[in-house]
């Protein structure tokens, strides 16, 4: 498997797995050499534990890459496609 996106919702596909928690990845340690959080860390509520996780699914030297849109961008989005409820997701600010 060369990539592999997780999320907490929708349906597990080939190159998709929807899991329970971000505290426990499914997959053994060292095995990926890039975890990504596209926009999404300030959506985890275990986001430590989720880091610790990157952290132990990377091979040795791998990269963690973390990216995010600013404040005033993410509350447009949300409030442009997150608009109902079956699609709306907590937002907490990383302190």
């Amino acid at each position: 498997m060369q990539s592999v996106g997780i999320d907490i919702s929708g349906s597990s596909t080939d190159d998709f797995l929807v899991i329970e928690t971000s505290a426990k990845l499914p997959f053994n340690g060292n095995h990926f050499n890039t975890v990504s959080f596209v926009a999404c860390i300030n959506h985890i509520p275990e986001r430590q534990e989720a880091l610790q996780e990157a952290m132990r699914v990377l091979k040795p030297g791998g990269q963690v890459v973390i990216t995010m849109i600013n404040r005033t961008l993410g509350e447009i989005g949300h409030n442009i496609w997150w608009y109902s409820e079956d699609k709306h997701r907590e937002v907490d600010i990383i302190s």
